[in-house]
């Protein structure tokens, strides 16, 4: 028999937490931005080298911001199952009246 528990506070914070944590790591991801520009501006200049190595920077940062934004989908499907269990619950209830 299948069973199903479910915390709808527990996954409300869940859905929060992730969403914060997605804002820390781009917080993240802008800091280390802003120190390999200052890098490649003050104490990594050559011709190609340090030009190569920034644009692999920003890739880096522009993949990870992608991949990161996953943790928000992730926090809104949460929500999304505690609403639909909650309202699933409520109607099931509504019937026994």
């Amino acid at each position: 028999m299948t069973r199903l528990t479910v915390s709808y506070d527990d996954l409300h914070t869940a859905a929060r937490e992730l969403v914060a944590r997605r804002d820390r790591i781009h917080e993240e991801l802008e800091s280390t931005r802003v120190y390999i520009a200052h890098l490649v501006s003050t104490g990594f200049v050559t011709e190609r080298a340090s030009v190569r190595f920034e644009e692999s920077a920003q890739r880096f940062t522009t993949g990870a911001q992608g991949v990161i934004e996953g943790l928000a989908e992730m926090g809104a499907y949460l929500a999304q199952v505690a609403a639909t269990l909650a309202d699933v619950d409520a109607q099931l209830a509504s019937r026994l009246q």
